[in-house]
């Protein structure tokens, strides 16, 4: 593959991973200098030898050895299951590992001429969306995170547990969700009736003035 497509082959599985695990842009990305001394990188950020997959390749697991809520630099790890699709983590960590064979302790992911920085992995993603005719404002660095907890919450999995797939520790994850137009029409139908809307979502359109 060219460096290009290995470029592109870094960006879209590290998409896929931040997205499934919920991550932190700082737990998958680096700085240069990060690189200097390889022994305190690889105890510190990620390697390839922190993925580590199922014998039924039904999910694998990542090792993440610091991380915002781990204050006693125990390591967490995060299990990432296998979908099959084309967001699939698996299938694409699995094709990275492959096409892209690297040292165990190398960084998980790269980029050809650059180090995959916080400024570098933002910049692609922009010119990616803007290459998709997507307008650039609302995402960050945060938005793979973001948009976990909101597909999650969307999906119908408890806080809770959106809170452990996380690893929030508190409840700061509610400040993610939004609510849809139906949930809140059926929601406003109950408050105002006292009964549950009925099936159809579709709101209907206003009624002409008067002549």
């Amino acid at each position: 593959m060219t460096a290009n497509l290995l470029d592109n082959l870094n960006f879209a599985t590290a998409c896929r991973v931040a997205f499934a695990g919920f991550l932190r842009l700082g737990e998958f990305t680096y700085k240069t200098e990060d690189l200097n001394t390889r022994s305190i990188f690889s105890a510190t950020k990620l390697t390839r030898s922190d993925v580590r997959f199922s014998s039924s390749l039904d999910h694998v697991q990542l090792t993440l050895k610091r991380s915002k809520t781990d204050r006693r630099h125990e390591g967490i790890q995060i299990v990432l299951a296998k979908t099959g699709d084309e967001a699939c983590p698996v299938d694409a960590l699995q094709k990275l590992l492959l096409l892209d064979p690297k040292e165990p302790d190398a960084p998980l992911f790269s980029f050809h001429r650059k180090p995959f920085s916080r400024n570098h992995f933002l910049s692609t993603l922009s010119t990616k969306l803007r290459a998709l005719g997507i307008q650039t404002d609302g995402y960050s660095g945060h938005s793979f995170r973001k948009g976990a907890a909101q597909h999650a919450h969307d999906s119908g999995i408890l806080d809770d547990q959106i809170q452990v797939l996380g690893r929030w520790t508190s409840e700061a994850f509610r400040v993610y969700f939004t609510t849809n137009a139906s949930v809140l029409y059926k929601l406003n139908h109950q408050f105002q009736t006292g009964s549950p809307a009925p099936l159809s979502l579709l709101l209907p359109p206003p009624s002409p003035p008067p002549s």
